[in-house]
Protein backbone atom coordinates (compact mmCIF):
# COMPACT_ATOMS: atom_id res chain seq x y z
CA UNK A 1 0.00 0.00 0.00
CA UNK A 2 2.85 2.43 0.71
CA UNK A 3 3.90 1.97 -2.91
CA UNK A 4 0.54 3.41 -3.97
CA UNK A 5 1.05 6.45 -1.76
CA UNK A 6 4.56 6.99 -3.10
CA UNK A 7 3.40 6.64 -6.71
CA UNK A 8 0.62 9.21 -6.20
CA UNK A 9 3.00 11.56 -4.42
CA UNK A 10 5.46 11.44 -7.31
CA UNK A 11 2.70 12.34 -9.77
CA UNK A 12 1.56 15.29 -7.64
CA UNK A 13 5.11 16.43 -6.94
CA UNK A 14 5.79 16.92 -10.64
CA UNK A 15 2.99 19.50 -10.94
CA UNK A 16 3.78 23.20 -10.41
CA UNK A 17 1.74 24.43 -7.43
CA UNK A 18 3.83 27.15 -5.79
CA UNK A 19 1.52 29.08 -3.48
CA UNK A 20 -0.24 31.75 -5.53
CA UNK A 21 0.39 29.91 -8.81
CA UNK A 22 -1.77 26.81 -8.19
CA UNK A 23 -4.20 27.70 -10.96
CA UNK A 24 -1.41 26.94 -13.47
CA UNK A 25 -1.37 23.29 -12.36
CA UNK A 26 -4.96 22.89 -11.15
CA UNK A 27 -6.28 21.02 -14.18
CA UNK A 28 -3.32 18.65 -14.02
CA UNK A 29 -3.96 18.09 -10.30
CA UNK A 30 -7.61 17.35 -10.96
CA UNK A 31 -6.96 14.90 -13.80
CA UNK A 32 -4.28 13.14 -11.75
CA UNK A 33 -6.59 12.83 -8.72
CA UNK A 34 -9.37 11.37 -10.84
CA UNK A 35 -6.99 9.00 -12.60
CA UNK A 36 -5.44 7.50 -9.45
CA UNK A 37 -8.71 7.01 -7.50
CA UNK A 38 -10.36 4.58 -9.93
CA UNK A 39 -13.76 6.23 -10.24
CA UNK A 40 -14.31 7.06 -6.56
CA UNK A 41 -15.39 10.61 -7.40
CA UNK A 42 -18.56 11.40 -9.34
CA UNK A 43 -17.75 15.06 -10.04
CA UNK A 44 -15.10 17.72 -9.51
CA UNK A 45 -14.41 21.41 -9.94
CA UNK A 46 -11.62 23.97 -9.77
CA UNK A 47 -12.23 27.10 -7.73
CA UNK A 48 -11.18 30.56 -8.86
CA UNK A 49 -8.32 30.48 -6.36
CA UNK A 50 -6.89 27.26 -7.84
CA UNK A 51 -8.16 24.70 -5.33
CA UNK A 52 -9.38 21.34 -6.65
CA UNK A 53 -12.63 20.01 -5.15
CA UNK A 54 -13.64 16.36 -5.67
CA UNK A 55 -17.04 14.91 -4.79
CA UNK A 56 -18.14 11.38 -3.88
CA UNK A 57 -21.90 10.91 -3.62
CA UNK A 58 -23.25 8.24 -1.29
CA UNK A 59 -26.19 6.08 -2.33
CA UNK A 60 -27.73 6.68 1.10
CA UNK A 61 -30.48 9.29 1.12
CA UNK A 62 -29.76 12.39 3.21
CA UNK A 63 -26.25 11.14 4.02
CA UNK A 64 -23.92 13.34 6.03
CA UNK A 65 -20.97 14.93 4.25
CA UNK A 66 -17.34 14.59 5.37
CA UNK A 67 -14.83 17.15 4.08
CA UNK A 68 -11.19 16.04 3.87
CA UNK A 69 -8.62 18.76 3.18
CA UNK A 70 -4.91 18.89 2.41
CA UNK A 71 -3.17 21.81 0.76
CA UNK A 72 -1.69 21.24 -2.67
CA UNK A 73 0.44 24.40 -2.66
CA UNK A 74 4.12 24.45 -1.75
CA UNK A 75 6.66 27.02 -0.68
CA UNK A 76 8.81 28.40 -3.45
CA UNK A 77 10.28 31.55 -4.96
CA UNK A 78 9.40 34.22 -7.48
CA UNK A 79 11.82 36.00 -9.81
CA UNK A 80 12.23 39.59 -8.64
CA UNK A 81 15.06 40.85 -10.89
CA UNK A 82 17.06 39.72 -13.91
CA UNK A 83 20.68 40.71 -13.33
CA UNK A 84 23.85 40.71 -15.41
CA UNK A 85 25.83 37.58 -16.32
CA UNK A 86 22.87 35.19 -16.08
CA UNK A 87 21.99 35.84 -12.44
CA UNK A 88 18.52 36.23 -10.95
CA UNK A 89 17.26 37.72 -7.73
CA UNK A 90 14.29 36.02 -6.13
CA UNK A 91 11.79 36.65 -3.35
CA UNK A 92 10.38 33.97 -1.04
CA UNK A 93 6.85 32.55 -1.33
CA UNK A 94 5.82 31.07 2.01
CA UNK A 95 8.17 30.29 4.86
CA UNK A 96 11.52 29.90 3.10
CA UNK A 97 14.50 29.74 5.45
CA UNK A 98 17.55 31.65 4.18
CA UNK A 99 19.82 29.03 5.75
CA UNK A 100 18.91 26.51 3.02
CA UNK A 101 19.67 28.81 0.09
CA UNK A 102 23.43 28.38 -0.22
CA UNK A 103 23.92 26.08 -3.25
CA UNK A 104 20.23 25.08 -3.30
CA UNK A 105 19.09 24.05 -6.78
CA UNK A 106 15.94 25.54 -8.27
CA UNK A 107 13.77 25.22 -11.36
CA UNK A 108 12.52 28.45 -12.91
CA UNK A 109 9.23 28.29 -14.82
CA UNK A 110 9.44 30.91 -17.56
CA UNK A 111 8.63 30.45 -21.25
CA UNK A 112 10.59 27.26 -20.78
CA UNK A 113 11.78 25.49 -17.65
CA UNK A 114 15.41 26.10 -16.75
CA UNK A 115 17.55 25.22 -13.75
CA UNK A 116 19.75 27.38 -11.59
CA UNK A 117 21.71 27.18 -8.39
CA UNK A 118 22.09 29.71 -5.60
CA UNK A 119 25.57 31.17 -5.73
CA UNK A 120 27.83 30.95 -2.69
CA UNK A 121 31.27 32.15 -1.68
CA UNK A 122 33.82 29.38 -1.01
CA UNK A 123 34.51 28.95 2.72
CA UNK A 124 38.17 29.84 2.12
CA UNK A 125 37.09 33.37 1.19
CA UNK A 126 34.01 33.83 3.33
CA UNK A 127 33.74 35.49 6.73
CA UNK A 128 37.11 37.25 6.53
CA UNK A 129 35.83 39.85 8.96
CA UNK A 130 34.34 37.27 11.29
CA UNK A 131 30.77 38.06 10.26
CA UNK A 132 28.74 34.83 10.23
CA UNK A 133 25.37 36.49 9.64
CA UNK A 134 23.30 35.46 6.63
CA UNK A 135 22.86 37.92 3.77
CA UNK A 136 19.46 39.47 3.17
CA UNK A 137 17.25 37.44 0.85
CA UNK A 138 17.71 39.98 -1.97
CA UNK A 139 21.49 39.49 -1.79
CA UNK A 140 21.28 35.80 -2.70
CA UNK A 141 21.71 35.30 -6.45
CA UNK A 142 20.62 32.37 -8.62
CA UNK A 143 23.20 31.41 -11.25
CA UNK A 144 21.55 30.09 -14.43
CA UNK A 145 24.73 29.94 -16.50
CA UNK A 146 23.05 31.89 -19.27
CA UNK A 147 23.91 35.28 -20.76
CA UNK A 148 21.53 38.08 -19.79
CA UNK A 149 20.35 38.57 -23.39
CA UNK A 150 19.38 34.90 -23.56
CA UNK A 151 17.84 34.91 -20.11
CA UNK A 152 15.45 37.84 -20.71
CA UNK A 153 13.94 35.94 -23.64
CA UNK A 154 13.01 33.07 -21.30
CA UNK A 155 12.39 34.53 -17.84
CA UNK A 156 10.27 37.44 -16.62
CA UNK A 157 9.90 39.12 -13.26
CA UNK A 158 7.12 37.30 -11.42
CA UNK A 159 7.88 33.83 -12.79
CA UNK A 160 7.65 31.09 -10.12
CA UNK A 161 10.53 28.88 -9.03
CA UNK A 162 10.60 25.63 -7.07
CA UNK A 163 13.29 23.96 -5.02
CA UNK A 164 14.71 20.79 -6.54
CA UNK A 165 14.82 17.82 -4.19
CA UNK A 166 14.66 14.33 -5.67
CA UNK A 167 12.70 11.65 -3.87
CA UNK A 168 15.12 9.14 -2.38
CA UNK A 169 14.48 6.00 -0.36
CA UNK A 170 16.45 5.74 2.86
CA UNK A 171 16.71 2.93 5.40
CA UNK A 172 13.49 1.12 6.23
CA UNK A 173 10.43 2.92 4.94
CA UNK A 174 11.83 6.43 5.19
CA UNK A 175 12.00 8.77 2.23
CA UNK A 176 13.40 12.24 1.71
CA UNK A 177 12.10 14.70 -0.85
CA UNK A 178 11.12 18.25 -1.55
CA UNK A 179 7.41 19.12 -1.30
CA UNK A 180 6.35 16.47 1.21
CA UNK A 181 4.60 19.48 2.75
CA UNK A 182 1.81 18.91 1.94
CA UNK A 183 1.65 16.71 -1.14
CA UNK A 184 2.35 13.58 0.89
CA UNK A 185 -0.94 14.22 2.74
CA UNK A 186 -2.73 14.77 -0.58
CA UNK A 187 -1.36 11.38 -1.63
CA UNK A 188 -2.60 9.79 1.62
CA UNK A 189 -6.11 11.08 0.95
CA UNK A 190 -6.20 9.91 -2.66
CA UNK A 191 -4.80 6.50 -1.69
CA UNK A 192 -7.60 6.10 0.88
CA UNK A 193 -10.19 7.04 -1.74
CA UNK A 194 -8.68 4.58 -4.20
CA UNK A 195 -8.98 1.83 -1.58
CA UNK A 196 -12.69 2.58 -1.15
CA UNK A 197 -13.47 2.78 -4.86
CA UNK A 198 -16.43 0.52 -5.60
CA UNK A 199 -17.42 0.40 -1.91
CA UNK A 200 -20.82 1.63 -0.73
CA UNK A 201 -19.92 3.98 2.09
CA UNK A 202 -22.75 5.72 3.89
CA UNK A 203 -21.47 9.30 3.83
CA UNK A 204 -20.77 11.79 1.10
CA UNK A 205 -17.09 12.68 0.81
CA UNK A 206 -15.71 15.98 -0.43
CA UNK A 207 -11.93 16.15 -0.92
CA UNK A 208 -10.39 19.61 -1.02
CA UNK A 209 -6.87 19.92 -2.42
CA UNK A 210 -6.58 23.52 -1.35
CA UNK A 211 -4.54 26.44 -2.56
CA UNK A 212 -2.78 29.17 -0.64
CA UNK A 213 -2.13 27.50 2.72
CA UNK A 214 1.54 28.50 2.73
CA UNK A 215 0.64 32.15 2.27
CA UNK A 216 -2.81 33.31 3.42
CA UNK A 217 -5.07 30.24 3.61
CA UNK A 218 -7.29 31.55 0.82
CA UNK A 219 -8.06 28.17 -0.71
CA UNK A 220 -9.75 26.74 2.36
CA UNK A 221 -11.56 30.00 3.00
CA UNK A 222 -13.00 30.46 -0.49
CA UNK A 223 -13.86 26.77 -0.92
CA UNK A 224 -16.26 27.06 2.02
CA UNK A 225 -18.55 29.06 -0.28
CA UNK A 226 -18.75 26.34 -2.96
CA UNK A 227 -19.06 23.30 -0.71
CA UNK A 228 -20.41 22.53 2.75
CA UNK A 229 -19.99 19.61 5.15
CA UNK A 230 -21.16 18.23 8.49
CA UNK A 231 -17.60 17.66 9.63
CA UNK A 232 -14.06 18.05 8.34
CA UNK A 233 -10.56 16.67 8.72
CA UNK A 234 -7.58 18.86 7.83
CA UNK A 235 -4.41 16.96 6.96
CA UNK A 236 -0.94 18.45 7.09
CA UNK A 237 2.62 17.59 8.00
CA UNK A 238 3.70 18.21 11.57
CA UNK A 239 6.85 18.27 13.66
CA UNK A 240 8.71 15.01 14.16
CA UNK A 241 10.56 14.60 17.44
CA UNK A 242 13.84 16.47 17.24
CA UNK A 243 16.08 18.48 19.51
CA UNK A 244 14.26 21.52 20.94
CA UNK A 245 10.80 20.30 19.79
CA UNK A 246 8.53 19.68 22.82
CA UNK A 247 7.36 16.09 23.19
CA UNK A 248 3.72 17.05 23.68
CA UNK A 249 3.51 18.59 20.21
CA UNK A 250 5.70 16.17 18.26
CA UNK A 251 5.93 12.48 17.43
CA UNK A 252 8.78 10.15 16.58
CA UNK A 253 9.23 9.10 12.98
CA UNK A 254 7.73 5.62 12.76
CA UNK A 255 5.21 6.07 15.59
CA UNK A 256 2.26 6.52 13.26
CA UNK A 257 -0.23 9.32 12.67
CA UNK A 258 -0.66 12.42 14.82
CA UNK A 259 -4.07 13.62 16.04
CA UNK A 260 -4.32 17.15 17.45
CA UNK A 261 -6.28 18.43 20.41
CA UNK A 262 -6.57 22.19 20.30
CA UNK A 263 -8.77 25.17 20.98
CA UNK A 264 -9.36 25.17 17.23
CA UNK A 265 -10.30 21.51 16.75
CA UNK A 266 -13.83 20.27 17.36
CA UNK A 267 -14.34 17.83 20.23
CA UNK A 268 -16.79 15.57 18.41
CA UNK A 269 -14.82 15.40 15.16
CA UNK A 270 -11.59 14.71 17.02
CA UNK A 271 -13.33 11.98 19.00
CA UNK A 272 -14.55 10.37 15.78
CA UNK A 273 -11.04 10.35 14.29
CA UNK A 274 -9.60 8.89 17.49
CA UNK A 275 -12.25 6.17 17.58
CA UNK A 276 -11.56 5.25 13.97
CA UNK A 277 -7.83 5.01 14.74
CA UNK A 278 -8.53 2.74 17.71
CA UNK A 279 -11.10 0.65 15.82
CA UNK A 280 -8.51 -0.19 13.19
CA UNK A 281 -5.70 -0.58 15.72
CA UNK A 282 -3.78 2.06 13.76
CA UNK A 283 -0.68 3.56 15.37
CA UNK A 284 -1.18 7.17 16.40
CA UNK A 285 -0.21 9.76 18.98
CA UNK A 286 -2.38 12.47 20.54
CA UNK A 287 -0.65 15.85 20.61
CA UNK A 288 -1.58 19.22 22.13
CA UNK A 289 -1.58 22.34 19.95
CA UNK A 290 -3.21 24.69 22.36
CA UNK A 291 -4.07 27.98 20.65
CA UNK A 292 -4.05 26.85 17.02
CA UNK A 293 -2.77 24.17 14.70
CA UNK A 294 -1.09 26.16 11.92
CA UNK A 295 -3.19 24.17 9.44
CA UNK A 296 -6.27 24.83 7.35
CA UNK A 297 -8.35 23.72 10.35
CA UNK A 298 -7.79 27.21 11.75
CA UNK A 299 -9.65 28.54 8.69
CA UNK A 300 -12.20 25.77 8.11
CA UNK A 301 -13.63 26.00 11.61
CA UNK A 302 -14.62 29.67 11.12
CA UNK A 303 -15.03 30.03 7.32
CA UNK A 304 -18.51 30.85 6.08
CA UNK A 305 -20.86 29.35 8.71
CA UNK A 306 -18.02 27.27 10.21
CA UNK A 307 -17.39 23.51 10.03
CA UNK A 308 -16.37 21.31 12.98
CA UNK A 309 -12.87 20.14 12.16
CA UNK A 310 -10.25 17.65 13.35
CA UNK A 311 -6.55 17.61 12.45
CA UNK A 312 -4.67 14.51 11.31
CA UNK A 313 -1.00 14.81 10.44
CA UNK A 314 2.20 13.13 9.32
CA UNK A 315 5.39 13.74 11.32
CA UNK A 316 8.27 14.99 9.20
CA UNK A 317 11.76 16.29 9.76
CA UNK A 318 13.48 19.22 8.05
CA UNK A 319 10.23 21.01 7.17
CA UNK A 320 10.38 23.64 4.40
CA UNK A 321 13.65 22.34 2.99
CA UNK A 322 14.40 20.41 -0.24
CA UNK A 323 15.09 17.28 1.86
CA UNK A 324 12.04 16.85 4.07
CA UNK A 325 11.94 13.38 5.62
CA UNK A 326 9.08 11.09 6.62
CA UNK A 327 8.14 7.45 7.11
CA UNK A 328 5.83 5.95 4.49
CA UNK A 329 4.47 3.76 7.28
CA UNK A 330 3.31 6.87 9.13
CA UNK A 331 1.64 8.14 5.96
CA UNK A 332 -0.06 4.77 5.57
CA UNK A 333 -1.38 5.09 9.13
CA UNK A 334 -2.94 8.42 8.20
CA UNK A 335 -4.49 6.89 5.09
CA UNK A 336 -5.85 3.92 7.08
CA UNK A 337 -7.49 6.25 9.60
CA UNK A 338 -9.13 8.11 6.73
CA UNK A 339 -10.48 4.84 5.30
CA UNK A 340 -11.98 3.92 8.68
CA UNK A 341 -13.41 7.41 9.15
CA UNK A 342 -15.11 7.44 5.75
CA UNK A 343 -16.62 4.05 6.55
CA UNK A 344 -17.83 5.06 10.04
CA UNK A 345 -18.50 8.80 9.85
CA UNK A 346 -22.26 8.44 9.38
CA UNK A 347 -22.53 6.11 12.38
CA UNK A 348 -20.30 8.03 14.79
CA UNK A 349 -21.63 11.44 13.78
CA UNK A 350 -25.05 10.39 15.13
CA UNK A 351 -23.75 9.15 18.48
CA UNK A 352 -23.56 11.17 21.68
CA UNK A 353 -20.81 9.58 23.69
CA UNK A 354 -18.01 10.75 25.98
CA UNK A 355 -15.69 13.00 24.03
CA UNK A 356 -11.93 12.50 23.86
CA UNK A 357 -11.88 9.89 26.60
CA UNK A 358 -12.74 12.41 29.34
CA UNK A 359 -15.88 12.68 31.41
CA UNK A 360 -18.52 15.14 30.24
CA UNK A 361 -19.96 17.72 32.60
CA UNK A 362 -23.73 18.08 32.13
CA UNK A 363 -25.13 20.82 34.28
CA UNK A 364 -23.44 20.29 37.63
CA UNK A 365 -23.20 16.51 37.27
CA UNK A 366 -20.12 14.74 35.94
CA UNK A 367 -21.25 11.88 33.75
Amino acid sequence: MTSTILSIFEKLKSILTVSGYEILGAENVRSTALEVTDGFFSSSEITKSGSVVLYHKSKKENAKTLLIDAHIDTIGLVVSEICEDGFLRTAPVGGVDRRILTTAEVEIFGKEKIRGVFASVPPHLANKNGDDSLPDFADFLVDTGKARDELVEIVSVGDPCVFVGETKKLLGDRITSAHLDDKICCAAILSACKELSGTDIECNVTVLLSSGEETRGGGALTASFVTSADGAIALDVNFAKEKDVPDYQSSKIGDGAMISRSAVTDRTMTSIVEKCARDGNVKHKIIAEVDGTGTNADTIEVANMGTPCAVLSVPIKYMHTPCELCSLGDVQCVSDILVNTMKSFEKYANEDETRLGIRVLKGDIVK
